[in-house]
């Protein structure tokens, strides 16, 4: 499917959200107190990264089920290609980890819990996690890796979704997804929760599709209401877990059904270069965290000796995002050279 630069911009301002949460989470544990209740929270209460990260399911869910005629051919290219690009992606991050984890430790020789975990481990069984992170999509050195086969899962179940045959008419569309919606969310398990908020955005695909229907969206003011009371829904105090994700990844779909009804933030958002940063912000999530947990052995240690930290890290904030940036670049234009020379290969007559 084209891309829709506003919407690639907002992937990148919930991916955003989501390094300022675990920069503060590395560097300054004791200013995430702010989401907890206190003077703060009217603020910043209901908003944790998870909400920024549901985000990105939903707009998984949003383009995988963009409707095609079925081909089997083309749905298992997909799904190699979907598979190779999170190995691609994973085996680089964690081979960058491993190898940067023995780097800042001999130069500076701190190490985070983090990077001691591998070099307590050992080349050998940094090999086999190396092998079993980037292949088998698990997360013994990067945390963040625990997303992987929810992403792969629910890519496909939307791609399958979008090949539902074109006769179907969108209310039994919106009925057959309501209806396997409600099945994975019987089942109570976290990992299917994941593929449930992708399939709001498939939802949301069909709403975005019928809004012009629905002319009170026009109206700024309606906007508005629903956009306080999808707010209001966010301070409602529950445990993280399943009910919780559903929740913020319905309120995300609402947001991003008021954007699509929204010409100035649409134009607002389709600025550079946020549309090009929202382009690369799988490799922004998947390299961020070795990021921090190097600089957290090398460069903020020392810095913190020499001046204070609320000099130190607000002062480190951009270049460490700089860095995951510069690294995300480098991962993408890495698969599209590969992606490039496999077609070509394809491309010459045997």
């Amino acid at each position: 499917m084209r891309r829709v630069q506003w919407i690639d911009s907002a992937r990148f301002l919930a991916m955003f959200w989501i390094l300022i949460g675990h920069y503060l989470a590395v560097f300054y544990p004791a200013a995430l107190s702010l989401w907890e209740p206190g003077p703060w929270w009217w603020l910043l209460g209901g908003f944790p990264g998870k909400l920024a990260f549901s985000l990105y399911f939903v707009l998984l869910g949003y383009f995988a089920s963009s409707a095609k005629p079925f081909s089997l051919r083309a749905f298992s290219r997909y799904t190699l290609r979907r598979y190779l690009q999170l190995v691609f992606f994973g085996f680089l991050a964690t081979l960058l980890f491993i190898l940067g984890g023995y780097a800042v430790t001999w130069v500076f020789h701190l190490a985070d819990e983090s990077v001691f975990r591998i070099l307590s481990d050992g080349p050998r069984y940094n090999l086999i996690y190396l092998l079993r992170d980037g292949f088998l999509l698990e997360d013994h050195y990067i945390d963040s890796f625990w997303c992987m086969p929810h992403l792969l899962l629910a890519s496909l179940i939307c791609k399958l979704y979008g090949y539902l045959p074109e006769g179907i008419r969108p209310l039994l569309r919106c009925a057959i997804l309501c209806s396997l919606i409600a099945l994975l969310l019987l089942l109570n398990a976290e990992f299917f929760i994941w593929v449930v908020v992708a399939l709001l955005g498939c939802l949301l695909r069909l709403a975005i599709d019928a809004a012009e229907q629905i002319p009170l969206l026009e109206k700024p003011g309606v906007r508005l209401i629903i956009l306080l009371l999808s707010i209001a829904v966010l301070k409602i105090p529950i445990e993280e877990g399943p009910l919780l994700f559903f929740i913020e990844g319905t309120v995300d779909s609402i947001w991003m059904l008021l954007l699509s009804r929204n010409a100035r933030a649409q134009d607002l958002l389709s600025r550079s270069p946020l549309p090009w940063l929202g382009r690369i912000t799988l490799g922004i999530f998947v390299i961020h965290t070795p990021v921090y947990a190097l600089l957290d052995s090398s460069l903020i240690p020392l810095l913190r000796k020499i001046l204070p930290d609320a000099v130190v890290l607000p002062l480190f904030f951009l270049p460490a995002v700089g860095l995951c940036i510069l690294g995300a670049w480098l991962l993408h234009r890495g698969y599209s050279l590969l992606q490039r020379r496999t077609r070509k290969r394809e491309a010459v007559p045997v």
